[in-house]
């Protein structure tokens, strides 16, 4: 899969993308769970979405997801096995390229890392992949995940080489709440529910970077988010998405 996704890329005149460990567990835990449960989303049954699924493992850079789902089953109901699975992986990459927001994902130009997960369940057949595409331009130092409330945080890091000038959003999300398959099927289009509450200028001294701030601004506990934003190629892109749980 990662060679389909690197031809493509090639084809679309893109630097290929890198394999990266840390994308790859959140990737397959995800498509593990969407296996096994018989649903395909970009939430989990946990109510989290992929930027904080992908925290949740290790994760400090920004991410982006595509999912995929196929089954063929016999008329008895049971399951027709996969024997190509080579041809079965084609299948799958050439579907997510035919598929508008999908192919955006797979040729953004600023992804440089992707982790891949794949999953099948035996019994129903149910196939599910996910990729999860990162943009790495800054190293954030190690940050606690809970925070009390009103605490002050320092978040200090540097900027990778072609990126520079470091921009800080806060934003805020309520707890994720657990979801049911069927309240997971009813879901639509993926998107954030994190709304951005401010934004900071960090200092900056040649490649590093540093603010502090304390969170619990928007006056209610939740999720709090960090947004990373560098300058590279002429574009901002998102470099990265800290949570800390504000309680």
């Amino acid at each position: 899969m990662l060679e389909l996704v690197n031809r493509d890329r090639r084809a679309a005149g893109l630097e290929p993308v890198e394999w990266d460990e840390t994308a790859a567990l959140a990737a397959q835990q995800h498509a593990e769970e969407m296996a096994v449960n018989g649903y395909l989303r970009h939430w989990d049954l946990m109510g989290r979405g992929p930027e904080y699924r992908y925290w949740l493992v290790g994760g400090r850079d920004a991410v982006w997801e595509n999912v995929y789902s196929y089954y063929q089953r016999y008329v008895n109901g049971g399951a027709v096995p996969i024997a190509d699975w080579e041809g079965a992986m084609a299948r799958a990459e050439n579907t997510l390229m035919n598929s508008l927001a999908h192919r955006e994902n797979i040729l953004q130009s600023s992804h440089t890392h992707v982790g891949i997960g794949i999953a099948y369940e035996p019994e129903r057949g149910e196939l599910r992949i996910a990729q999860e595409f990162i943009d790495r331009y800054v190293v954030v130092e190690s940050v606690s995940e809970q925070v009390s409330w009103g605490e002050t945080i320092e978040v200090s890091g540097r900027v990778l080489a072609g990126a520079s000038s470091p921009l800080i959003n806060l934003a805020y999300e309520s707890f994720p709440e657990p979801m049911t398959v069927d309240a997971l099927n009813a879901t639509g289009h993926y998107a954030s529910a994190a709304e951005v509450y401010q934004a900071l200028n960090p200092d900056v001294s040649g490649d590093r970077f540093w603010f502090t701030t304390a969170l619990g601004s928007a006056d209610k506990p939740g999720l709090y988010e960090v947004r990373i934003w560098v300058a590279h190629s002429g574009e901002q892109v998102l470099a990265s998405q800290l949570f800390f749980e504000v309680h």
